[in-house]
């Protein structure tokens, strides 16, 4: 009787973490921009990976491929790759790089950096 009471509570708790840190499951994945205007074409894509679940950090990867517009002429493809680490922080609901640093908000199934939404990809 014991360890079957020992075992429930042990379910329970694991319930009970899990529903409160549903960010875990939320964040990780794929997101996507594209944007275009009279200088530039550019595709951003950001991957957001766990990277440390208990402290609730995520290893940010912007890749950014762009194409200088310059007299009517589109120039070869240059990429840029910015990395950074962010933590979940649970009273504004942001992913934040830190006190002045980048943030990334949800808004339903995109994810917001600054004013810029960017799509998740399946």
């Amino acid at each position: 009787m014991r360890s079957l009471t020992i075992a429930l509570l042990k379910v329970l708790i694991l319930t009970v973490y899990s529903c409160s840190r549903p960010i875990l499951e939320k964040v990780p994945g794929t997101y996507y921009r594209h944007w275009q205007n009279e200088y530039s074409i550019a595709d951003d894509t950001l991957i957001c990976r766990p990277l440390d679940r208990a402290k609730e950090r995520f290893r940010i990867e912007k890749h950014t491929g762009y194409q200088v517009l310059r007299e009517g002429k589109v120039r070869p493809k240059k990429i840029k790759i910015t990395r950074w680490i962010a933590t979940w922080d649970e009273k504004n609901q942001v992913l934040s790089e830190g006190p002045g640093g980048r943030q990334l908000a949800f808004a339903g199934d995109s994810l917001l950096l600054g004013e810029h939404a960017y799509r998740r990809l399946p």
